[in-house]
């Protein structure tokens, strides 16, 4: 789903290809991966937000644009529970300046929520745009 917001381009909501099942005692990492995104000239591909019982995340994936450094994919991220009760959502995150070359975007220190909520995390919702 794509919308215009405040003069910029298309701006998408995504829902993750999986979701898990709530287990009270998890401490195993969960990991959410969309399909392929576009957004104006942007595409994100290969992409993954694994997220830990410690309160962090780590957000890789692939990003290009058709214009060569105009260009950078904005995203934050919703979590929600299985009911679909959102539980946090998180602050927007920026690529590098995107280039008609795939870039490999790797966020390891920029996301952090209360780990408390992490047991009742069931899917996650990726708001972007380009």
């Amino acid at each position: 789903m794509t919308t215009e917001h405040e003069g910029h381009a298309k701006v998408g909501f995504a829902v993750s290809e999986k979701e898990f099942e709530v287990a009270r005692l998890d401490s195993q990492p969960k990991d959410f991966s969309w399909p392929r995104l576009f957004a104006g000239d942007c595409t994100l591909s290969g992409n993954n937000l694994r997220v830990f019982d410690n309160g962090t995340a780590e957000w890789r994936a692939s990003v290009m644009s058709q214009d060569d450094g105009e260009d950078s994919w904005g995203c934050r991220f919703q979590f929600q529970d299985d009911h679909g009760v959102v539980i946090w959502q998180h602050g927007w995150i920026w690529s590098p300046t995107l280039h008609p070359t795939p870039v490999d975007w790797v966020s390891l220190n920029q996301i952090f929520f209360p780990s408390y909520i992490f047991q009742s995390l069931s899917r996650v919702v990726m708001e972007y745009h380009c």
